[in-house]
């Protein structure tokens, strides 16, 4: 009998989750905000597709025309710019080996490889999908167990904030090597210390700098999202749902009308983007690197950033000669902060005793 009580909980639990789900996904069914939803999914897509046009600069320029606005449709503005531009990414990282966002990097693996054989559509369509796939797999589980995650979160110190990083570094590394492992993990190890370039961010510490002001600011990755959410007052982190009763199921509802509003876009203009194929490199190339220049003197507008694109990039050429992935490297750079921050404020939680980090959970 207790098992069948607990079947009928849990029943009665995922029934629960997802009706609230479904009343805030109608909620959001609006002639305005499907307009709005389209709109900013297309432009994400095109901000994405571009070398040096990146979701994080796309949401920056949104949000100041954002604020003022309902807070729901803002939302559905900054989501689904954001989505669009995360997907868009992988266009120029299949077609053209650049991926267009950080996080396209690993969609070069196996997508450019494909553009080669000439099956570069078929690339494009199998990304679509997959990243309509992902999206709803992942949100149907933030739905069910965001209790859960919460109270994880809650419990999360800065010693397992730190080897969660960690993790995503050494994963990565791992399941891009094209034959030896250690590649990638050196490829994450070396991402993980351009992200340490700068001042540190507990005491300020300049690192690396070689007495270059212009690099105090450090390589990361502007999390210009979480700064959208903290204009229109609400504040990312594991009290969300205490401050803003209702908010993860809002958002998730956005979420997922936003995946499926890039999937419809990106099934549409999968098939007029590989023309691009056709247009001569010679022609071609030099506009990429136009673009990737204004991208990256948009990011900070410093003369280093552009410094640091040539540098980066000679690099990351070499690299690739040797068969050593670079999607590690990308991945080291946007989890590094999180992994130095936390391994700093550890020790010092820890004084100094290492074995700490190994202690727990």
């Amino acid at each position: 009998m207790e098992i069948y009580g607990l079947i009928a909980s849990f029943t009665g639990f995922v029934g629960n989750r997802i009706g609230e789900f479904g009343g805030h996904l109608v909620a959001l069914l609006t002639l305005t905000n499907i307009l709005i939803l389209f709109g900013s999914t297309i432009l994400g897509i095109v901000f994405g597709a571009m070398p040096g046009l990146t979701a994080t600069l796309g949401v920056a320029l949104l949000t100041t025309l954002t604020y003022g606005i309902d807070h729901n449709t803002a939302f559905i503005a900054l989501l689904a710019i954001y989505v669009g531009a995360v997907y868009g990414g992988s266009y120029s990282s299949i077609l053209l080996n650049i991926p267009g966002t950080a996080a396209a990097a690993a969609t070069a693996v196996d997508g450019y490889p494909l553009a080669l054989k000439g099956e570069g559509g078929r690339a494009l369509g199998m990304t679509t999908t997959a990243s309509l796939i992902g999206t709803v797999f992942g949100l149907l589980c933030l739905v069910l167990v965001a209790p859960v995650i919460i109270d994880l979160a809650l419990n999360f110190t800065t010693f397992e904030k730190f080897w969660l990083a960690m993790f995503g570094i050494i994963i990565s590394g791992t399941l891009t090597s094209k034959d030896l492992v250690y590649k990638g993990w050196i490829a994450g190890l070396i991402g993980l210390w351009l992200s340490t370039i700068g001042q540190e961010q507990l005491q300020t510490f300049p690192r690396y700098t070689q007495d270059f002001p212009d690099l105090q600011g450090g390589i990361a990755v502007v999390p210009v999202l979480i700064g959208a959410l903290m204009l229109h007052n609400v504040t990312p982190g594991p009290m969300i749902e205490f401050k803003h009763p209702g908010f993860i199921m809002s958002f998730t509802a956005i979420l997922l009308l936003a995946a499926i509003a890039m999937w419809m876009s990106g099934m549409i203009l999968a098939r007029q983007v590989v023309k691009v194929l056709r247009i001569p490199p010679a022609l071609f190339m030099p506009i990429i690197g136009v673009l990737c220049v204004l991208g990256s003197y948009s990011l900070g507008l410093q003369i280093v950033n552009l410094y640091l694109m040539v540098i980066v990039g000679i690099a990351a050429y070499f690299l690739t000669e040797m068969e050593y992935p670079i999607a590690p490297l990308v991945i080291g750079v946007i989890l590094g902060p999180m992994a130095d921050e936390n391994l700093r404020r550890g020790l010092m939680v820890a004084g100094g005793d290492v074995t700490e980090f190994f202690t727990r959970p």
